[in-house]
């Protein structure tokens, strides 16, 4: 235990001192970034670019284009097992209620509901929560909340600390703002904020977990192309200081590195665990198995489409400021954002199941193979 609680403490070092670093660097006064709770404005960056858009459609094909072809390939091999599902949980219900409930109070503006329109993203992610870990008991008879309930609150306590840490990124890169929220005292907005951050990991993992009860969405890539590594030690070293060297560098050059601010977090944590003898999800890799990668991408583009789509008509919401790429918006989100999900997605499995081991909890792999 005293090594998981070191090894957590020179991650969280890493990830809070090499922004600074930047900051540094330039000559600014890093106090201002250590404002509680971090707080950002809008920002006008630079104008949308061709060249990089297209660049960064190039790169996204380049790595994501095998994968959907090996997995359209191997349907054909696909022989579909039956499976008995259960009735919908009386349980679910509540999500249903919830997620409509808070629904319907975003979208409108009755003046009897001006007071609570402020709250909406709790219970709509909670619904949103509830109801998949109960699609999720139809198709396999197990879930987060029947089979790993202590695991999936310690999910809800990591998750509010996780997004925090997001927040105080952005602030070196500035590209999402808060509308609606100037009159709140810095207590108040933390107290609003906190709550609802802290369903995005219960979120993303429960849709992973659904998503796995269905093969035919992963089938090919859990038996891939290996990725050996030569000098396991030496490489994690090696991805450690780069991508701390790339998060330094996000407030030097914030325009064109903002997004490290999604990549490096991810591999500064899979490198400090794999050099210290442990493993997380990206070392099934090393085997071939690209599966739980894949799905995890996928989980979290699904919540982000729902995210962004339940944001757009709030009365308090998002809005965002990307250099280069903000253009063809779906809902709030230049349509190159999306990308973002994607290793979001893997971040969030890393420290799902980071959160597993630390607190010595269960996780129900939920699976209609085993």
């Amino acid at each position: 235990m005293k090594k998981k609680i070191l090894l957590s403490a020179v991650i969280c070092a890493i990830l809070l001192i090499a922004p600074l670093i930047g900051v540094m660097y330039e000559g600014r006064l890093v106090s201002y970034f250590l404002q509680l709770p971090p707080r950002t404005e809008f920002v006008i960056h630079e104008g949308f670019s061709a060249l990089f858009f297209f660049v960064i459609i190039g790169l996204a094909c380049i790595i994501l284009i095998p994968f959907i072809y090996r997995i359209i390939k191997s349907q054909r091999k696909y022989i579909p097992e039956k499976i008995d599902l259960r009735r919908f949980p009386l349980w679910g219900w509540s999500g249903v209620v919830l997620l409509f409930a808070g629904w319907f109070v975003a979208w409108t503006r009755f003046e009897w509901a001006s007071d609570i329109q402020i709250f909406t993203f709790t219970p709509l992610w909670l619904g949103y929560i509830i109801l998949i870990n109960a699609f999720t008991f139809m198709r396999t008879g197990s879930c987060l909340i029947t089979h790993s309930s202590k695991y999936l609150l310690f999910l809800f306590l990591f998750s509010a600390v996780f997004w925090w840490y997001y927040e105080y990124l952005n602030q070196f890169t500035n590209n999402w703002y808060y509308v609606g929220l100037d009159q709140l005292s810095d207590l108040n907005y933390f107290i609003y904020a906190t709550i609802p951050f802290s369903t995005v990991l219960p979120a993303v993992i429960s849709t992973w977990l659904f998503l796995r009860t269905f093969p035919k969405l992963s089938l090919g890539v859990e038996k891939y192309s290996p990725f050996k590594i030569a000098g396991k030690n030496n490489f994690w070293w090696f991805v450690l200081i780069l991508s701390t060297l790339a998060l330094s560098a996000t407030f030097i050059c914030p325009q064109y590195l903002f997004p490290f601010m999604w990549l490096s977090p991810m591999l500064i944590i899979a490198s400090v665990i794999s050099i210290s003898g442990g493993k997380t999800i990206i070392n099934d890799i090393e085997d071939g198995n690209w599966k739980d990668l894949y799905l995890l991408a996928v989980a979290a583009l699904c919540c982000g489409f729902f995210w962004e789509m339940w944001n757009y008509y709030s009365l308090i919401r998002w809005e965002y400021s990307i250099p280069f790429v903000h253009r063809y918006l779906i809902f709030e989100m230049p349509v190159l954002g999306y990308l973002g999900y994607l290793p979001f997605g893997i971040q969030c499995g890393i420290i799902g199941i980071f959160t597993s081991r630390l607190t010595k909890t269960s996780v129900v792999y939920t699976s209609v193979i085993n």
